[in-house]
């Protein structure tokens, strides 16, 4: 598994080079829940065959864009991986633009939040009674858990990079799951890849107390 400091350094990973195909889906709903943040959905759609190089079938990307709305510097971080003082002193260390602005004023950082969030992003499945769940698991937890959602049952893909680590060969292995520090007023785009289950449509991205979606197919790009 990767180390978790190398996945968390201003969105350094080559995603950028994947191209959405589809199956193309489109946001027919969008709740940004946190006054800080607003969150869209920008693409979402098929990439790549896993080819047997990590869980699942097929690789999905989420192209969201992220803009931070308050007074201060802020750190969106999108996987369960908890920061701590080793994480914000790799950061600053590597960034002497945000270094010599957090030298020259500290109060403007929002450090609690920096410490304490745990936001991971999700990518939900629409459950259908035809396409078996696969009942893979990594440290006693299942890569694809199944629950509700808006009362619809799903299960979750699986986030590259995230709980599970990354795939170690292949054509999809990194993601943009952090923000990096972000100034006030800026937006940035991240492009988030998962692994999910084929024959199962995407039904909604979720960032807890932040932001929720509800996809459907883009039928105007359904060739």
């Amino acid at each position: 598994m990767k180390k978790k400091f190398l996945l968390l350094t201003f969105l350094l990973w080559n995603c950028g080079s994947l191209t959405i195909k589809p199956p193309i889906y489109k946001p027919i709903s969008e709740v940004n829940y946190n006054g800080n943040w607003t969150v869209k959905i920008v693409n979402a759609g098929f990439t790549k065959e896993v080819e047997n190089h990590w869980w699942g079938d097929k690789y999905y990307q989420i192209v969201i864009t992220v803009k931070n709305n308050s007074d201060k510097y802020r750190f969106l971080n999108l996987d369960n991986y908890k920061l701590t003082k080793f994480n914000f002193d790799y950061i600053m260390k590597r960034n002497p633009e945000i270094f010599a602005a957090y030298s020259k004023n500290p109060e403007s950082f929002d450090l609690n939040e920096f410490f304490n969030q745990k936001n991971m992003i999700s990518l939900k499945l629409r459950i259908l009674k035809s396409v078996e769940i696969p009942n893979d698991t990594y440290g006693g937890k299942p890569i694809f858990p199944t629950g509700k959602f808006k009362n619809e049952n799903v299960v979750s893909a699986a986030l590259i990079a995230g709980d599970y680590g990354a795939p170690g060969s292949g054509p999809v292995q990194d993601s943009d799951n952090s923000t990096g520090w972000m100034a006030p007023g800026e937006t940035k785009i991240l492009k988030v890849n998962f692994s999910v289950i084929d024959g199962l449509p995407l039904h909604a991205v979720v960032i807890p107390e932040i932001f929720e979606s509800i996809l459907e197919i883009n039928h105007s790009e359904v060739k």
